[in-house]
Parts: structure tokens; C-alpha cells; sequence
């Protein structure tokens, strides 16, 4: 008979994958317990079931389009409802049901009660300030109310630094909110060199910006058109989003501006890369809270970050000197010294390896021991 604990995720989204959730489900593996994951697949490309090598995955078809705003509401619905429909089907008694951010917040209090099972609830964003800009004002408050209400049914509340912590603190009482951070273990995988890829000098510096590709939230394109002047710089980017057409253009524009599109492992390219930048636009609500993977990313692989991110980022560039932290784009031709051989960057490199073992994800697998135990036996 099997004794294991079995976990239901709920996920809004399609799991591509959606790697801090891999890592989440292959860390709560590892402990013993079984997941099955249920996912909402809103572009409704991929395949409705899938096994991986140890857990189920299950989507969910409801096509809902970007930047639609409120009239997301009605097919957060029709989810809510056929999800509900998927959890009967499997005809399982889930030990624990753990969800993933604001949307499917409701979804798991009413699976709470129903079943009398913990809920946990893993908010990997402020949903409200982050998707501030879809909503009128109203129902981002709205957002707001319902989230504070309902995470009070919560047995046990994830988030991913300390500045989102002390957010949820103040109206969050006799709870413990744990910390779960976006953070990686050394890599071990396929490593592709860009350097001998794309035939780039020994002198050439690589810079690299892999993330959402939207130039409204993430200015990336005046970084490049700024720095790209110097022509030992050559730029790498990955991903997705509103100004992939852009960026790819820009890249067919200049020999050493590379757009590698969407990549599912991306750390595979990492193994050159001098710098990476994450820059975000300071006029945004959500700029102080944000928790960049990109800062940890950087620190698995030894790479110095260039940002303009307050929070976790700012400070350990501060206090170990492991990047740039600069405030505007002035700063980021005056104050950066490009040159890889200098004693700045070995320095920075140095500041790097007194501190990336602080960042491994295996160490938030004793967290999620702690938090499983805690539930087991309350």
C-alpha cells in the first residue's frame, strides 16, 4: 500500500516549465511526498496530460488572451469550474493542497473546506501591484481586499524574499510567512559555448538579458543602443513577450546583438557570459518588491549583475561587492568598468564565491521539511 502524502499544485499557468515550480515539486519529491500538478494552459498549445519522470501533469484548455484586464475574470471562472471538474475525475484524496499565486488563491480555500485539508499558499508575486497596469484601480483594490481575506485560510504562506515578507506581515497575524527564494544549485548540464558559437573575439565582452521582453517594464533596448557603441560588447537575449519582434529585428540589425528567442534551459548558455543585466523600469509599483531570478541565476554561475533593483539585489551587491547597482543609464557607461581582466571585475568574482553557497536550492529543501512536518503533525 502506498503510505506516501500526495500533493495536489494548482498553477496558472501552462508549466512550459515553469522552473521555480519544478524545482518546488522535485525538492518536495525528494522528501517523499507524490504530486500531481494542475495547470491552467491559456494559449492551450501543449499537451492536456503529461508524465514527466515522476509526476503527472494536467492542463487545463481555456484560451484567454494578454493584456485582456477584467475580462479575465470569466475564464479565471470557467477554470475554477473545470478544474474542479479534472480534481473529481482523478478520484484521489490529496493529503495537501498547495497553490500558486493570487488567481487560484479562491480555488484552494474552497478545495480547503471541502476536503478539510492545509492549503498551502505560494504567493510568488503581489498580484495587485504587479498587474497593477491591467486593472482600473478599483478592482486592483478589490484584488487587494479579496487576497488579505482569503489568505487568512492559508495553514502555511510562501513567499520569495524578505521585502515581500514584510509586506504580507503587516496584515497577516499569528502566521509564519516562510521564505522560499527563486535560488538554483550549481549546474552540471549541457553547456554551449556562445563565445565559439558565434566566432566573438577573445577581447569581446558578453552581456547578457534573459527575461520577459517587454521594453515598457524592462527597458532593455536603451540599454543596448547605449552600450553597444563600444564594439567589444556583444549582446545576448532570450525570451519572450510584447517586443520579441523588436528585439529580433535590432539583432538582424547588428552582428553582435544575438536574440536567442525562447530558451527552456538557458543556463546552458551561461558559461561565457561576462555580465547580466536586469533593469527594470523605476517608475513601475511593483520595482521595490521585485525578486529577480536573474540575481540568483548570477550567482550560480559567477556572474557579476548589473541592475537598478532595490531590495536583496542592491544589498549584496553593497555588502559583497558581486555587481554594478546603478540608478540611471548615465551610470551605466560611467560607473561599469567592461574590462574582464581588470582587478574590479576579479574582485567582483570573488565577492561572488564568498556568498553563492548561501543561495543553493537545496537549502530551501529544509524549509520545505520544516513546513511539511509542522502540517503533518498539527
Amino acid at each position: 500500500m502506498d503510505n506516501k502524502k500526495k500533493i495536489l499544485m494548482i498553477l496558472d499557468n501552462a508549466f512550459y516549465p515553469d522552473l521555480r515550480v519544478q524545482k518546488e515539486i522535485n525538492s518536495l519529491i525528494k522528501l517523499g511526498f507524490d504530486v500531481e500538478l494542475i495547470c491552467w494552459d491559456q494559449e492551450g498549445e501543449l499537451p492536456e496530460i503529461e508524465r514527466e519522470a515522476n509526476f503527472i501533469i494536467h492542463r487545463i484548455k481555456i484560451i484567454a488572451g494578454k493584456q485582456q484586464g477584467i475580462k479575465k475574470i470569466f475564464d479565471l471562472f470557467k477554470f475554477f469550474r473545470k478544474g474542479i471538474n479534472k480534481i473529481k475525475s482523478l478520484n484521489t484524496s490529496f493529503d495537501f493542497f498547495y497553490i500558486h499565486d493570487f488567481l487560484m488563491l479562491p480555488l484552494g480555500v474552497y478545495l480547503k473546506f471541502k476536503n478539510k485539508k492545509p492549503l498551502i499558499y505560494d504567493a510568488h508575486e503581489i498580484y495587485h501591484l504587479m498587474e497593477w497596469e491591467k486593472y482600473p484601480p478599483f478592482l486592483s483594490k478589490i484584488i487587494f481586499f479579496v487576497e488579505k481575506k482569503l489568505i487568512k485560510f492559508a495553514d502555511e504562506i510562501i513567499v520569495v524574499n524578505e521585502k515581500r515578507k514584510e509586506f504580507y506581515s503587516g496584515y497577516i497575524k499569528n502566521k509564519d510567512i516562510h521564505i522560499i527564494g527563486n535560488w538554483y544549485d550549481p549546474y552540471d548540464g549541457e553547456v554551449i559555448s556562445l563565445r565559439e558559437k558565434y566566432s566573438i573575439p577573445e577581447d569581446g565582452v558578453l552581456i547578457s538579458y534573459f527575461g520577459v521582453i517587454n521594453f515598457d517594464e524592462r527597458p532593455v533596448d536603451t540599454i543596448i543602443n547605449s552600450l553597444i557603441k563600444n564594439k567589444n560588447i556583444h549582446f545576448f537575449i532570450a525570451g519572450v513577450g510584447k517586443h520579441e519582434k523588436l528585439i529580433s529585428e535590432m539583432s538582424s540589425n547588428n552582428e553582435r546583438i544575438h536574440y536567442l528567442g525562447w530558451q527552456k534551459n538557458i543556463r546552458k548558455y551561461m558559461h561565457d557570459i561576462d555580465f547580466i543585466i536586469y533593469y527594470l523600469n523605476d517608475k513601475r509599483k511593483y520595482f521595490e518588491y521585485t525578486a529577480p531570478n536573474t540575481l540568483y541565476l548570477a550567482l550560480s554561475h559567477n556572474i557579476p549583475l548589473i541592475t537598478n533593483v532595490p531590495g536583496e539585489a542592491k544589498e549584496l551587491i553593497q555588502k559583497y561587492n558581486t555587481g554594478y547597482f546603478i540608478n540611471n543609464l548615465e551610470e551605466l557607461k560611467s560607473k561599469i568598468d567592461f574590462d574582464v581582466k581588470s582587478n574590479t571585475y576579479i574582485d567582483k568574482l570573488k565577492g561572488i564565491s564568498t556568498i553563492k553557497d548561501q543561495f543553493k536550492w537545496s537549502e530551501n529543501e529544509k524549509k520545505y521539511s520544516q513546513i511539511f512536518n509542522s502540517l503533518i503533525h498539527s
